[in-house]
């Protein structure tokens, strides 16, 4: 069971956004977004649990806005019914 914060969540719900920054380099940290996808893929291939904790998915989907179609997209992303939001 592994637990994902909403850097990890922004970088899946939105592939290319800017990755956090390296604390020993303070450079960005190069291809989070496909880090995080070979991440979820390595844990759905061990049916290992990812949890998103309340706060976490408000914040991304407070950050989401009201943007076309972002909110309403991101549950198919996380395998669960839009009819949840």
């Amino acid at each position: 069971m592994v637990v994902f914060d909403a850097t990890m969540l922004s970088l899946l719900f939105r592939p290319g956004s800017p990755g956090p920054l390296d604390p020993a380099t303070g450079a960005r940290v190069e291809h989070a977004d496909l880090r995080v996808a070979a991440l979820v893929e390595q844990l759905e291939k061990a049916r290992t649990v990812i949890i998103i904790p309340t706060p976490v998915l408000s914040e991304v989907l407070i950050k989401a806005g009201n943007r076309p179609g972002s909110p309403r997209r991101y549950p198919a992303i996380i395998g669960f019914p839009a009819r949840w939001l």
